[in-house]
């Protein structure tokens, strides 16, 4: 599990050596940009 941004580089790493993992992006970051309202 990956809490926040998943940079390109690390993204391909993971998928590379067939790593399964879960993206939870930063919801407070995200909700301050008014993304969710």
């Amino acid at each position: 599990m990956i809490y926040g941004e998943l940079k390109d580089t690390y993204r391909e790493i993971l998928d590379e050596f067939g790593v399964q993992y879960t993206v939870f992006e930063d919801y407070s970051k995200r909700s301050r940009k008014g993304e969710f309202k």
